[in-house]
């Protein structure tokens, strides 16, 4: 009887043990690099009244028609180096310009970054806010409101610096 010949090859040279490494420590790396990426991002509160805000679509709506009777649009014009938002406003029915205006600048996908400010007037139906920091790239919506109308329009940055704004109505 012969004895029995054993593998003298070292393990880390035998290939089912690299494969029971790797499926294990990839796990890990992915988990690592999932955890990352959900602390580096916000996605946004979840509203808790969300049925009430749905059904204050309606109200939302009568500020956009109202907006549009008024003939109400704007330009916007973003200067990415002084971080400085220009408006020009103007109503086609000559309806008296207010002195203060609500601004909201709102990130199509990641809600952290949205801006929320009052604008206060420059000129004849000149506005203009500092922005608290520089829009990061994306589509953005810029709207503009008062309690009774709201106008909007969308520019993507840093390809585009002006956005139309008017009334959006059905």
């Amino acid at each position: 009887m012969q004895p029995k010949k054993t593998d003298t090859i070292p393990w880390y040279r035998q290939p089912l043990v690299w494969l029971v490494i790797f499926f294990p420590a990839a796990t890990v790396v992915a988990g690592i690099a999932t955890l990352i990426i959900a602390m580096k991002t916000d996605d946004g509160l979840v509203v808790d009244d969300y049925y009430k805000k749905g059904k204050e679509i309606n109200r939302v709506l009568t500020r956009d028609r109202e907006a549009a009777s008024l003939g109400m649009k704007a330009v916007s014009v973003y200067k990415p180096d002084t971080k400085i938002l220009h408006f020009s406003l103007a109503s086609t029915t000559g309806a008296q310009l207010p002195e203060t205006l609500h601004l909201q600048l709102m990130h199509t996908t990641r809600g952290g970054f949205d801006v929320d400010t009052m604008l206060q007037v420059t000129g004849s139906g000149a506005y203009q806010s500092a922005l608290p920091a520089k829009l990061v790239r994306g589509v953005w919506t810029v709207q503009l409101s008062t309690d009774a109308w709201r106008i909007s329009g969308r520019m993507k940055v840093p390809d585009q610096t002006t956005a139309t704004l008017q009334a959006i109505v059905n």
